[in-house]
Order: C-alpha cells, then sequence, then structure tokens
C-alpha cells in the first residue's frame, strides 16, 4: 500500500503532513505583501526615476513568470523539496545583495540584477509545493488541500503584507 492509499490527516481540508509548507507560502507573501506596499517609494526616495523603479518590478514579474513554469519542470525532475530548497536559498542569498549593494549601495544595475534573481528565486520555492500537494495528498484531497494553498497565499499577501506596514 503506498502512502497515497491511505488517507492523510487533515484539519478542514489542510493535509497536516504538509502544513509546514503552507506557514512558509504564507510568510513569503507576507514578504512580498510588505514590499509591495512601500519598495517603489523608497526606490524612488532614492533618488531614482518613477519609470526606473518600475521597470525593476518588471524585471521581477518577468523572472517570476519565467520561473513558474520552470519551478514546475524542475520540481519532476529533481524532486519538489529540492527545487524548494534551491529556491529559498537563492532568495535568501539574492534578497541580501539587493539591500546591501542594490539598494544600499544605490546601484540601478544591481537592482535590478538582484531584484530580477530574487523574482525568479521565489516560484522555485513556492510552486513547487503545488507539485508536492499532488505527490502527496490523494486525488480526493487535491481541491481542498490546493485551496489551502491559496488561502495561505492570500492571507499572506493580502491581510499580513498589507497590515502589517500599517504599523
Amino acid at each position: 500500500m503506498n502512502k497515497l492509499e491511505t488517507e492523510t490527516k487533515q484539519w478542514l481540508g489542510m493535509p497536516l503532513n504538509l502544513v509546514w509548507g503552507y506557514l512558509a507560502i504564507a510568510l513569503f507573501m507576507t514578504g512580498d505583501g510588505f514590499e509591495l506596499a512601500f519598495l517603489s517609494k523608497y526606490i524612488t526616495d532614492l533618488g531614482f526615476t518613477e519609470a526606473q523603479s518600475s521597470s525593476a518590478f518588471a524585471v521581477y514579474g518577468f523572472a517570476a513568470a519565467l520561473s513558474a513554469w520552470i519551478s514546475g519542470v524542475l520540481a519532476e525532475i529533481i524532486t519538489p523539496r529540492k527545487t524548494m530548497i534551491i529556491g529559498f536559498i537563492m532568495w535568501c542569498v539574492f534578497h541580501v545583495l539587493f539591500l546591501i549593494f542594490g539598494l544600499e549601495g544605490k546601484s540601478y544595475p544591481l537592482i535590478m540584477l538582484f531584484y530580477g534573481i530574487r523574482g525568479f528565486a521565489y516560484p522555485l520555492f513556492l510552486y513547487s509545493f503545488i507539485v508536492m500537494i499532488v505527490q502527496n495528498v490523494k486525488s480526493t484531497q487535491i481541491s481542498p488541500s490546493m485551496g489551502w494553498f491559496w488561502t495561505t497565499y492570500s492571507v499572506g499577501i493580502g491581510v499580513f503584507g498589507s497590515f502589517i506596514p500599517s504599523l
């Protein structure tokens, strides 16, 4: 009997064996929401134009879109867990580089480079978790499990990510 033939323990449809991943998604998205509340203005306050600030977000978005596709492919090749670890490490490293050399150093090329690579990193974590959900729950549990994914995503970016900057 494989693990998918047995019922996964759950709470209101959330598979408890994946609870750490849901918490990580909420945390990641809280950071994104927090960042969206002030980063554009901060970049312009550093002396860059609104167009330059917008371009940084466009590069981030393009990198995230590309990574969203690659994350599924990579998760199938090397496992979702390894892909998530790569994404997490990349995100941490390039976030620090973005803060120190891009923002603190007021270097537009380094803002673009490090923020873009950081944008590439987070979907490796985030969307590989979707593959992990599909691989670790019964087919009858995929819908509520994905509902929890989008709930934690939305609570992170829309609730905590918006509320924390208001403090």
